[in-house]
């Protein structure tokens, strides 16, 4: 088919294979379309759909706005109609469409909150899921409730998906039975080199670098790949010393401008572009690429807003960019890395359902009415996940306990924004407005830093085209205007603002500590050399050290956070070991951020329970301040095996339940170690202290009279003396009914152990002579008889007697 005047519809390579593709999707319930950048799939395969007798009406979905109205525009010019027609578009914020278009190209996102309107899909029997590979949360969600309507209510409904680089196994496995088509890549050679940045340099120096090299090497567009938006204006910036007229390519540009820019220049340019250029759009006239090998993604963090970060693109991205250069010809690529670095890339881009925060899936899936668990999902969301999502929902009032949306959530499910701020515009519109709503949610989202009262307010005096949409869609479902005040004095905005953040964000109430820190209510600590206020309702942090940063906040005060986030009590037990009691602490907190706290006696349950813990965590030893405890014990366990009817007693068991100890003793005042001693005698049997001290006593009296400790912490009774105190003792002194011998550490004149033996009349038989000639003559004026087993005891200041 030819086109319409100045609009050349040129063949592309995938033309060969659409009757096969078409015939694909007729026969098989999904089909997976893989084709390099550039051959025309986005365009060819839809249009092939709009042509086919077989087909009533398609749905495209693509990944961003710029590419959802690329595409229509592309397709209508190549079938001779204009958009609105037989093809339209709906993106947020615009739809055109018509009582004829049968072809619709919309955002993935758009599509799922349309879904929920019209589960049945009426009219429409294929969609198409473009720029797979991309693997948006989105676009998995798409996918999965389109499979649920193929198996419950449309089985003639045809999924495709399409990509030039997707995870065909994660495809495989997940659809058995899925038809996978792949078109041979057409594309021209490409020289692909490696431009590393110098030590400490900046990567806009870097762009600037791999720019110059390149516009003497080409004769086409220089495509250059940055991260975001902040990376474009750098680069704009730098464009006056470049020989090429420098362009941007991003989402926030008007339809024009991104038209302009996505058609072939009139002259060779330099187009800075983000991922948008990757894969969702064609940008014509490209022969050279500059790829930093960096993209923005959504990750988790505090704030639950899963914001975007600058990380590192995946293998089949940059050889997806560096695709962009071989389309006409042969074309070259400047990487902005060593090639070393090509080994340690992912092989694919991780899908966002494993690295973002699942509230908003999560409240879909509940106005669907589906159990996530029972979905056909390309990656499985983790059950954590999931229930994290959905105690959040039940946070903000959007779904009930068992999960089911509220009318509140279904509000909120219908703004266009996630989840947390839906809340902050229910909360805030009814109040301030729609406008003023949609100025602060707009620098929320767009993650400037800074006061966001300050930064609401520079938004109001000239608001984007996407806030005023915004401001729309928020009047209509508040039915509230966009457009008049509603009167709230300025003094009073303030709080009512800082209400609705700290609705939204609980987690991110901040006060600050006495050294200017600040504790979240989430526990993590702060720091913000911009805020000084005592109190702040947060909505943006970044950092992964000790303490994160406070980005964006809103400065509110003590009774603003309370009535925003009611505190809750909590009494905690502690046992304070030091003080050897329990000690009950009733907290006034929001979240981790403590207003007060009382101290009061414990009930003797609360001193149980705070006692059992800490002794489960460091033992029953743990009470011994003095000993008392291991000697009871090891003196009952000396013993126990040698007397009749004497348990061991195991310390463990002990202290895995000390609810015994209630029984003996009041445990709302300190506690002893004598005390615990006794206790644990007094649970063997009545008379187990009188026993223990028959049978194990910690004193025994020497033969010349003195009282001498006997020492059980070996587990054997030992007994140190003076060597001379026992002289004429044969029979060897022993406790438990004189079946445990007391090992006797004997003692020389300094008191120092010279000989330990447990038969001491062997001793004096045997090894004394060898002792007795080495102590003489250190010693002389002590008694060192002879005969030791016939003398009589001895200490200093006694006679020597003969023997």
């Amino acid at each position: 088919m030819n086109g319409p005047p100045g609009v050349d519809r040129q063949s592309l390579p995938i033309d060969p294979f659409l009757a096969e593709i078409t015939d694909s999707i007729d026969a098989h319930p999904v089909t997976l379309v893989v084709a390099p950048p550039g051959c025309g799939k986005t365009t060819r395969v839809p249009a092939a759909l709009l042509d086919d007798p077989r087909r009533s009406g398609c749905i495209v979905l693509e990944p961003r706005r710029v590419a959802a109205r690329s595409a229509a525009h592309r397709i209508a010019s190549e079938q001779r109609t204009v958009v609105g027609d037989r093809v339209g578009f709906s993106v947020r914020g615009e739809r055109r469409v018509g009582n004829r278009t049968r072809l619709e190209v919309v955002t993935d996102g758009l599509f799922v909150r349309r879904l929920q309107s019209d589960p049945e899909l009426g009219g429409v029997d294929v969609v198409v899921i473009d720029e797979f590979h991309e693997r948006r949360l989105s676009s998995d969600l798409a996918f999965a409730l389109c499979m649920d309507i193929a198996g419950v209510l449309r089985p003639d409904l045809r999924i495709v998906l399409m990509s030039a680089t997707p995870d065909v196994d994660a495809a495989v496995q997940a659809v058995p039975g899925i038809r996978v088509l792949e078109v041979p890549s057409p594309g021209h050679p490409v020289d692909v080199s490696y431009l590393p940045p110098q030590p400490r340099e900046p990567m806009i120096d870097t762009i600037d670098r791999a720019v110059r090299n390149l516009e003497t090497r080409t004769d086409g567009d220089i495509l250059v790949f940055v991260p975001g938006r902040r990376e474009i204006d750098l680069c704009l910036e730098r464009s006056a010393g470049w020989a090429r007229h420098g362009v941007g390519l991003h989402g926030s540009m008007s339809p024009a401008e991104q038209a302009r820019v996505v058609g072939a220049g009139d002259r060779p340019r330099v187009v800075i572009a983000t991922n948008v250029a990757e894969s969702s759009v064609t940008v014509e006239g490209v022969t050279a690429v500059v790829d930093s090998g960096l993209r923005r993604a959504p990750v988790r963090d505090l704030s639950g807003l899963s914001p975007l970060r600058t990380v590192r693109a995946s293998r089949s991205s940059v050889d997806q960019r560096a695709g962009r250069a071989g389309r006409l010809g042969p074309g070259r690529v400047l990487r902005l890395w060593d090639s070393s670095v090509d080994e340690s890339l992912a092989d694919v881009d991780p899908p966002e359902i494993e690295s973002v925060e699942l509230d908003d899936l999560v409240l879909q899936l509940a106005i669907w009415g589906a159990d996530p668990h029972q979905m056909t999902w390309l990656t499985e969301p983790k059950a954590e996940d999931l229930d994290a999502a959905t105690s959040t929902l039940q946070q903000l009032g959007f779904v009930d306990r068992q999960a089911r949306p509220t009318e509140l959530g279904r509000t909120a499910a219908g703004l266009g924004v996630t989840a947390r701020l839906a809340k902050v515009a229910l909360e805030l519109a009814p109040c301030l407005g729609a406008v003023e709503t949609a100025c602060l949610i707009a620098v929320i989202e767009s993650g400037a830093r800074g006061e966001l009262i300050d930064l609401a307010s520079a938004e109001r005096k000239a608001p984007s085209r996407q806030t005023e949409q915004l401001a729309r869609r928020i009047g209509e479902a508040t039915g509230g205007g966009t457009d008049e005040s509603l009167g709230i004095a300025a003094e009073a905005s303030g709080p009512v603002t800082g209400r609705a953040i700290t609705a939204a964000f609980p987690q991110l109430i901040a006060r600050r500590r006495p050294d200017g820190r600040y504790l979240l209510a989430c526990g993590r600590g702060a720091s913000s050399p911009a805020f000084s206020a005592e109190w702040l309702a947060v909505t943006a942090v970044s950092g992964q050290g000790p303490d994160v940063r406070i980005d964006a906040a809103a400065e509110i005060d003590r009774a603003t956070a309370v009535t925003a986030s009611p505190p809750s009590e909590a009494t905690e037990v502690q046992w304070n070991a030091q003080r050897r009691v329990a000690l009950a602490r009733t907290r006034t907190h929001i979240g981790a951020i403590e207003l007060s706290a009382d101290v009061r006696p414990p009930t003797n349950a609360e001193a149980l329970e705070a006692l059992q813990a800490y002794v489960r965590a460091n033992g029953i030893e743990a009470l011994d301040d003095q000993g008392r405890i291991a000697s009871v014990v090891m003196r009952w366990n000396a013993v126990a095996a040698l007397v009749q009817d004497m348990e061991p007693i195991e310390p463990d068991l002990l202290a895995d339940d000390i609810g015994w100890l209630a029984d003996y003793t009041d445990l709302t005042k300190p506690l002893g170690a004598s005390t615990v001693a006794s206790a644990i005698l007094a649970g063997r049997s009545w008379d187990a202290s009188l026993r223990l001290d028959d049978l194990a006593p910690t004193r025994m009296t020497t033969p010349i009279g003195s009282a001498r400790q006997i020492d059980w912490s070996s587990g054997v009774p030992v007994m140190a003396a003076p060597l001379q105190e026992f002289l004429g003792c044969t029979k060897h002194p022993a406790v438990a009914g004189g079946r445990l011998p007391v090992t006797l550490e004997l003692l020389s004149p300094a008191m120092r152990p010279v000989q330990r033996t447990t038969d001491i009349a062997g001793f004096w038989r045997g090894t004394y002579a060898d002792v007795r000639k080495e102590l003489r003559g250190r010693y002389p004026k002590h008694h060192w008889p002879d005969n030791p087993e016939t003398a009589e005891p001895w200490r200093p200041g006694m006679p020597k007697r003969p023997s």
